[in-house]
């Protein structure tokens, strides 16, 4: 009897335990997307301060373009330092989501670099198809 009753103890201890972790591991799961929602509204918020595009050059090495005020600035932006390249002016500056330019928004067009590229691997293809019967005949002349 006392056997019976010290392993319903210890399921008890078990479940208690299985049920603080679970507890645990949600707290920390609301308490982060929290604090990232908080985070993000308060870096999101601020005007006078935008990074508006970066480029990663090398390992901890980025080139990124900030909006302070109404100017733009070009800056290398190292593991422990920060550098200004060169000060933008909006003219300078792409704006590909606003962009009326057809030669850009085909570049960055998914469907016709797809296209793109089954073009020249079909022109390959005939290429081949065709040297190979130049070959054959050539083959076949000579003979």
């Amino acid at each position: 009897m006392i056997t019976v009753l010290a392993s319903w103890e210890a399921v008890k201890n078990i479940l208690t335990l299985i049920l603080a972790f679970v507890f645990v591991l949600v707290l920390a799961y609301y308490g982060a997307r929290f604090t990232a929602k908080y985070q993000g509204n308060m870096l999101s918020n601020r005007a006078n301060i935008r990074i508006t595009e970066s480029f990663r050059v090398g390992g901890n090495k980025i080139i990124a373009i900030a909006k302070i005020g109404k100017s733009y600035y070009a800056l290398g932006i190292g593991k422990d330092e920060i550098n200004l390249i060169a000060k933008l002016d909006e003219a300078e500056l792409i704006d590909f989501n606003n962009s009326n330019d057809s030669s850009n928004s085909s570049k960055l067009d998914f469907k016709s670099i797809l296209a793109n590229i089954k073009n020249k691997e079909e022109f390959k293809l005939e290429q081949d198809t065709q040297d190979e019967f130049f070959e054959e005949s050539k083959d076949n002349i000579i003979k």
